[in-house]
């Protein structure tokens, strides 16, 4: 768990942008709220992708990425997560920047 807060601390430090993105439809759903609140918690912007729209199988992630990363500068660093089965944790200082 260090190497990977290390290395997202480090990733986070560089000059390009960092986005937190996942794609979720069901905003409301419990699993949900434990990834939105631990990106809350470390300062981390997290992207919803698909909110209120059709999911109709797991190929919907790679299009709405698709459209998402349209408008990001090549240098950016995105960092695509599951939206129901994952949260982040941080170390003492709480956040990443």
């Amino acid at each position: 768990m260090k190497r990977l807060f290390a290395i997202l601390f480090f990733i986070s430090s560089l000059a390009a942008d960092f986005h937190v993105c996942t794609v979720c439809n069901k905003t409301e759903e419990e699993y949900f709220s434990r990834l939105k609140n631990s990106c809350s918690a470390l300062n981390l912007d997290l992207k919803i992708l698909g909110q209120g729209m059709p999911y109709v199988f797991n190929l919907t992630k790679l299009t709405r990425m698709e459209e998402f990363l349209e408008n990001i500068p090549d240098d950016d660093i995105i960092l695509f997560t599951d939206a129901f089965d994952v949260f982040y944790v941080g170390g003492r200082k709480g956040n990443f920047r």
